[in-house]
């Protein structure tokens, strides 16, 4: 499975974009004196993941990984230890996010698998649409991007079921909720604009980014965009759809995610380029990077940390910020 089929992210609401100066309609200029040598983040551990790690979150003090391979779950202990889980998920299982008591793992098989974090067992399957990407908590649902399908799909957790399908073109693929709306990146190549979808009327708008927008996140009121064919990442503001900056981000940046705290940060692997880079979302500045052999998928918050999958490298980092 190619790691370009992987997703990430975090769902966030928050107010006001940072950048400092206007924002402008179109990508502005790559910012080429960002990227500093490797430096501003430390391994704080690593832990071996047996087959394809790649989605990662962190929920009720664990951390929670899928090996896609092997179609199953693995819990990491406080102390840094691996156990994987009894239930067996649907094939090709990636992106998991933790919500209304569960955590729901997306699959490229056509099923929303939601697991009991208590007992690691699939407690529902729920059918989708196609080549899933990413599931995110709502409006009282859960949404899920399905990649193939072209579509958005809502989920009833009580029911666990379809109750809604938003139709979107290309191929929908990372997705995060932030500032009332959905957004989703589009990872069709060629393709320059990602989705911004109104929750409640079902209203799709196109917002321009860069080439190949596939993956999503939101951090310090912006929405930040991995723009795969570019190398680069867009900062767009939430409010109104325009782009702050571009930033140089590697040789294939993908699943990045927003850090919030006293100040916002977002991190983005780069799984060509086996790094991980670390931008200050208030300046845009690249703040850090380290080197990530075994191709860097996902990456997920915790607390003032994250976690960060490598998908090729059967192992998942822990790394922080200096």
């Amino acid at each position: 499975m190619s790691r370009h089929l992987v997703a990430a992210a975090l769902v966030a609401t928050l107010a006001g974009c940072g950048g400092g100066g206007s924002a402008q309609s179109g990508p502005t200029p790559a910012n080429t004196a960002t990227t500093p040598p490797e430096g501003g983040i430390d391994v704080v551990g690593r832990t071996h993941v047996d087959g394809k790690p790649c989605g990662v979150a962190a929920a009720d003090g664990r951390v929670w990984v899928t090996d896609a391979e092997g179609a199953a779950l693995v819990r990491i202990d406080a102390h840094g230890k691996a156990e994987r889980q009894p239930a067996k998920l649907d094939p090709t299982p990636c992106e998991l996010t933790a919500a209304f008591g569960s955590l729901w793992v997306v699959t490229q098989s056509g099923k929303l698998d939601r697991v009991n974090p208590s007992t690691g067992k699939v407690i529902a399957r729920i059918s989708v649409g196609s080549t899933s990407y990413e599931a995110v908590g709502a409006f009282d649902s859960i949404w899920v991007s399905n990649r193939n399908s072209g579509t958005l799909s809502r989920v009833d957790p009580a029911t666990n079921r379809v109750v809604a399908t938003v139709r979107l073109a290309g191929n929908p693929g990372g997705l995060v909720y932030t500032a009332g709306a959905l957004w989703v990146g589009d990872d069709t190549s060629g393709s320059s604009r990602v989705f911004k979808v109104d929750a409640e009327s079902g209203r799709v708008r196109r917002v321009r980014a860069g080439h190949r927008p596939g993956y999503v996140a939101a951090a310090g009121g912006c929405v930040w965009v991995s723009n795969v064919e570019d190398g680069t990442v867009t900062q767009i503001d939430a409010s109104t759809g325009k782009t702050v900056r571009t930033i140089e981000a590697g040789a294939s940046p993908v699943n990045l995610t927003g850090v919030t705290g006293a100040r916002p940060e977002v991190w983005v692997p780069d799984d060509v380029g086996n790094q991980v880079i670390r931008i200050d979302a208030a300046s845009g500045r690249v703040v850090g990077r380290v080197h990530a052999e075994g191709g860097p998928a996902v990456v997920a918050p915790a607390g003032n940390a994250v976690w960060v999958s490598l998908f090729s490298g059967e192992a998942v980092l822990h790394l922080r910020g200096t």
